[in-house]
C-alpha cells in the first residue's frame, strides 16, 4: 500500500485509512464483489502471498501502517456500502 495516496482529513471529510481506500477498491473488483468479508480477505491472501512467496505475514508486509491488517481488511468490508465512488464523484460534481 502506497502510503502517499493518505490524506490528511479536511473539514468536512471524512477520515479514511489507507485500508479503506483499498478495502473499497477490492470490493469493486468483479472476483471479490458477491463475497463476504472473509472469503474476500482469504483470496486477497493468497494474492499477496503469490506477490512475496517468502514472506510470513503478507498483511504485515504490504499493510505496515496497520496493527491487524487482515481484520481491519474483514471489518473495513462490512462497512463499505458503495465499492465504487460513484457517489463521492457525484457529490463532488453537485458541489461545483
Amino acid at each position: 500500500m502506497n502510503k502517499s495516496n493518505y490524506e490528511e482529513p479536511l473539514p468536512g471529510r471524512r477520515f479514511r485509512t489507507p485500508m479503506f481506500t483499498f478495502v473499497r477498491r477490492a470490493k469493486a473488483h468483479p472476483d471479490l464483489e458477491g463475497l463476504e468479508g472473509l472469503e474476500a480477505a482469504q483470496v486477497v491472501q493468497r494474492t499477496l502471498t503469490s506477490w512475496s512467496p517468502t514472506v510470513d505475514d503478507p498483511w504485515r508486509t504490504f499493510f505496515p501502517e496497520s496493527d491487524d491488517a487482515k481484520s481491519e481488511f474483514v471489518d473495513t468490508w462490512t462497512r463499505i456500502k458503495w465499492p465504487r465512488a460513484e457517489v463521492e464523484m457525484a457529490q463532488s460534481l453537485a458541489a461545483r
